[in-house]
């Protein structure tokens, strides 16, 4: 069993809450994954990478010079480990994990505004590897039109209502050599 343990602030008072559109919530998850942990996600990554096994994004319209992969295996068993953490972070109990997705973006990626598609109703972001330098963030606007920057270092996690909350990045300006991984965990509500 993979043994996680997270320290956690909620970014505003208000994320927390019932509305009659549900429930609404942004939650930063600083240092959710331990230095190892991300450089073991990192080789797999980039192994995956080496063998030319993740698809290239730079032709979808969400995305640019990005490549990408669903359903790793060992990112899979990750969304296993962190759904009872997530279920006791939220308070929502009626979540089923429903994939792991992993991305390596380089220079001129972008995360065009855009909610997710039905079934990943919640969305964790986590960064595991940058040499940038510079912040990345993860905008996101939420139901009263409130955007909310997100810094994510390495390590960090965002947890956000995918398909409720607009969300993006702008577009990455690096030297050719530099590069952000990230890897995403998605759950829906039963």
């Amino acid at each position: 069993a993979m043994n996680i343990s997270v320290h956690y602030r909620i970014i505003q008072s208000h994320d927390f809450k019932i509305n009659d559109q549900g429930v609404g919530m942004i939650l930063f998850l600083p240092k959710l994954f331990d230095e190892l942990r991300c450089v073991q996600l990192n080789q797999i990554a980039l192994s995956y990478s080496a063998k030319q096994a993740l698809n290239f994004e730079g032709n979808d319209p969400h995305y640019g010079n990005s490549f990408g992969l669903a359903r790793i295996p060992e990112y899979e068993k990750v969304l296993l480990a962190l759904t009872p953490l997530i279920k006791q972070k939220t308070g929502w109990e009626n979540i089923i994990p429903e994939n792991s997705y992993t991305r390596i973006y380089f220079n001129g990626s972008d995360l065009k505004k855009h909610k997710d598609r039905p079934g990943l109703d919640i969305t964790l972001s986590v960064c595991t590897f940058s040499d940038i330098n510079k912040p990345w963030p993860l905008c996101v606007e939420d139901e009263n039109g409130k955007v909310h920057v997100i810094e994510i270092c390495p390590g960090d996690g965002a947890l956000i209502l995918g398909t409720k909350y607009t969300h993006w990045r702008d577009q990455l300006v690096i030297d050719e050599s530099q590069k952000v991984i990230q890897s995403f965990y998605h759950w829906k509500f039963a």
